[in-house]
């Protein structure tokens, strides 16, 4: 992509024009998209409690600011890439959102100082690393966070997952090629979120027609009183379920892709 320069494996978008006009389409598939984005994202964070401040990062040029904004939080936004938080400086102001944008690394993120926002929220980053660095940023995450860390992972375990991700290693081979996404199992995202000392509460896909999900974590101790809603997802199996059909047509897919 022209507007992303990867300096050292890290994605530094400098074109915030291209990076909207990528991922916030005006058009009715573009405007579904960000529905069913926006509708996951609320499913997520369903159950969550005392959300009052976000901090977002990479925040890019603001382009979540508005639905922080419906939560009712106030927002701090973080990005290395100074023409990003220049763009969201300037959407915040022009929403009016109470906050701040800094520039900042997701990697060093709490380092040196308490834990400070009830949510860390990092959209469409986390799937650029290998594991050990996903680990390493769920991590620095934490230890910025007073309670929650919400996070998005590529899968392959829907049919846009599986579809995505044959396509990408037959053309760069089985690690996605340099700076490629990632896909993991949600069995490996699980184990991910346990190794970077978070409890997982929830897995919320977007869709079958997506190759992503959210990922909601919790601070182990952090809660004084148990939510309910949460509470249910603790009982049952955190990953969703999938549905025999869905799970026959994306294995199908995956076979004929294979043969081709």
């Amino acid at each position: 992509m022209a507007d992303v320069q990867c300096d050292g494996a890290y994605p530094v978008f400098t074109d915030p024009e291209a990076y909207m006009r990528r991922r916030a389409k005006s058009t009715p598939m573009g405007l579904l998209k960000s529905w069913t984005e926006a509708h996951a994202l609320r499913r997520c964070l369903s159950g969550a409690t005392n959300v009052r401040t976000v901090c977002d990062v990479p925040c890019g040029p603001g382009r979540l600011f508005p639905f922080w904004q419906r939560l009712g939080a106030r927002v701090h936004g973080f990005d290395i890439s100074a023409p990003m938080v220049k763009a969201a400086e300037n959407a915040r102001r022009e929403n009016h959102l109470s906050g701040s944008v800094r520039s900042g690394d997701a990697f060093d993120l709490g380092r040196g100082s308490c834990p400070t926002w009830d949510v860390v929220a990092s959209v469409r980053f986390l799937y650029y690393f290998e594991r050990e660095r996903r680990i390493a940023l769920l991590r620095s995450f934490a230890a910025a966070s007073r309670r929650y860390v919400l996070v998005q992972y590529k899968t392959a375990e829907t049919l846009k997952g599986r579809i995505n991700q044959i396509r990408r290693e037959r053309k760069n081979g089985a690690d996605g090629g340099e700076g490629g996404k990632h896909f993991c199992s949600y069995d490996q995202i699980t184990e991910e979120v346990a190794e970077s000392g978070l409890t997982l509460l929830k897995i919320a896909p977007i869709g079958e027609l997506s190759d992503r999900v959210f990922v909601l974590a919790e601070k182990p101790g952090r809660r004084l009183h148990r939510d309910p809603g949460l509470h249910v997802w603790r009982d049952r199996r955190l990953i969703p379920r999938r549905m025999p059909f869905s799970s026959a047509v994306t294995a199908m897919v995956g076979a004929v892709l294979s043969m081709i």
